[in-house]
């Protein structure tokens, strides 16, 4: 029973990563734009490597300059 619920979250994470790829417009509370915040803060990447779609690279600002 428990790896149906695992399964059931995995299949949701993906749904809310697909739609907000799809749609390519992205908030501050966007999984993908936090995780690459999270990056640069961590000197990772730069905001040079965050994909120019959509809006993610004006959000991921926004999420830095908090």
């Amino acid at each position: 029973m428990f790896w149906i619920k695992k399964l059931f979250n995995l299949i949701k994470l993906y749904y809310i990563l697909a739609k907000e790829m799809f749609y390519m417009t992205f908030t501050t509370k966007s999984r993908i734009a936090i995780s690459y915040s999270i990056l640069i803060l961590a000197g990772q990447i730069t905001i040079d490597d965050v994909p120019d779609v959509g809006n993610l690279r004006v959000i991921v600002l926004e999420i830095l300059s908090q």
